[in-house]
């Protein structure tokens, strides 16, 4: 799944004025779902390789952690299929390109249900397509 980092046009005006850097990462809030949220986190050690303590607003509540976005207290991490969802005037990338890919993963309880064998088929034959998708654009990408 494809997060972006994420604010306002009016953060970005007060907190990246002067663009995206150390200084001002280290200064912007930020907003943090949980204790064990670690997106923004490695979102930031991404870009800057020594360790960045932001201001944090903790907001662990799926909706309202978007909301609080939105709202511009702070800036975070929110996925594509969300952004998506968003009217695309009410945030902006902190950088065009800039993204973080997290995994996922599915599980099953081994319950034997007709109904959930089939969602697990479907999940994981989407799931492969998708990965040779993927492994065909990154061959592309190298013979580019």
């Amino acid at each position: 799944m494809r997060y972006r980092p994420v604010c306002t046009p009016a953060f970005a005006a007060r907190w990246f004025a002067d663009g995206v850097t150390s200084t001002t990462l280290s200064t912007a809030p930020v907003v943090i779902y949980d204790d064990k949220d670690d997106l923004q986190d490695r979102y930031l050690r991404r870009q800057r390789r020594t360790a960045l303590q932001p201001p944090r607003h903790y907001v662990p509540a799926t909706h309202e952690f978007g909301q609080a976005i939105q709202l511009g207290l702070g800036w975070g991490m929110l996925p594509e299929l969300q952004l998506a969802q968003l009217e695309s005037r009410m945030l902006r990338p902190l950088a065009s390109s800039a993204h973080l890919d997290v995994p996922l993963y599915w599980q099953q309880w081994r319950l034997t249900s007709t109904a959930l064998n089939y969602v697990a088929s479907a999940i994981t034959d989407a799931a492969q397509v998708l990965q040779r998708h993927q492994a065909g654009a990154r061959r592309h990408q190298h013979q580019l």
